[in-house]
């Protein structure tokens, strides 16, 4: 059991380095468990409610914001509540982890989102067509600041078109190539089947109605921030950045008792690819740690300063 930020992630890398080097057996047998201890404490009134992550505690907000709100989408007339208002709100949170994710990969939101809106995904077919990799190539052309205008190449190997991309940020040159394999993967999946499901929002402005006030919102992620942030006035949030910021009585409640804790068991299910994370991450090689830091350096996320 180590805290809930970062700092315990990495004593508990070490804890974990060590039963896996001196002690594999007891991982191999499963009896090797980490306890999960919350990151934030919710109160209102007599209420009080703990959540493991940024995930949990923005899913309990929208649940308690869905019953105070209701949105208009003041061009079309739809109104969104309850049920539907929750849905459509956690959508846009998964959606924007994910954009998230593609932002720190140095991805510009207009080639993720010109993506989204044209016919690449999930018909494998868009590649065979050349006409419509050019058609594509033109689009981005006038939203992306490039070095040159992308040329459209056939690969052979696969039998289908793809698109090298030359991209300027911040004063350099980012190779990108835009192909099935690049549309395939599995967050550009994940993010085109969230953007089906939210993609009726793309025509602000929003009223958003409430019992004791309005506002208007004029984009769809201001949206899902304005909400939230009104709903947090209504709580008393604290996030704990260790065990020691626990009174016994609340460690007991939410860690240590056996009918409400939560327990991950620690499982190898690849023992070459763990033993080479471990040898990079743990070992005495600098150099192979620091190409790892360097490789993986922007994939990081919640960092505690």
């Amino acid at each position: 059991m180590t805290d809930a930020d970062v700092d315990g992630s990495h004593i508990r890398t070490l804890i974990l380095t060590f039963f896996y080097r001196q002690m594999p057996g007891i991982i191999e047998h499963g009896h090797l468990y980490i306890a999960q201890p919350p990151l934030y404490r919710v109160k209102r009134g007599r209420s009080v409610a703990y959540f493991s992550d940024d995930v949990e505690l923005n899913d309990f907000l929208i649940s308690e914001a869905v019953k105070n709100y209701e949105v208009v989408a003041l061009k079309s007339g739809k109104r969104f509540r309850k049920d539907r208002l929750r849905y459509i709100l956690k959508q846009i949170s998964r959606f924007n982890e994910i954009m998230d994710l593609f932002r720190r990969r140095q991805l510009p939101d207009e080639l993720v989102f010109t993506l989204l809106k044209f016919p690449v995904y999930p018909k494998k077919e868009f590649f065979r067509n050349k006409d419509g990799v050019e058609s594509l190539a033109k689009a981005l052309n006038g939203r992306l600041a490039l070095a040159s205008f992308p040329e459209v190449s056939y690969d052979e190997e696969h039998g289908m078109y793809q698109l090298p991309l030359s991209i300027v940020r911040n004063g350099d040159v980012m190779s990108l190539n835009v192909s099935w394999e690049f549309i395939n993967r599995p967050k550009y999946r994940s993010l085109f089947s969230l953007y089906q499901e939210i993609k009726e929002l793309e025509d602000p402005p929003f009223k958003v109605i409430g019992e004791k006030k309005e506002f208007l919102v004029e984009n769809m992620n201001d949206l899902l921030n304005d909400i939230l942030k009104a709903q947090q006035g209504a709580y008393s949030i604290q996030r704990y950045k260790g065990l020691g910021e626990m009174n016994p009585d609340q460690l007991w409640e939410t860690t240590m008792n056996p009918e409400k804790r939560k327990l991950l068991q620690v499982k190898i299910e690849d023992a070459v690819e763990a033993d080479e994370i471990f040898t990079i991450l743990m070992g005495d090689s600098v150099d192979q740690r620091k190409r790892f830091i360097e490789q993986n350096a922007l994939l990081a996320q919640n960092i505690d300063i």
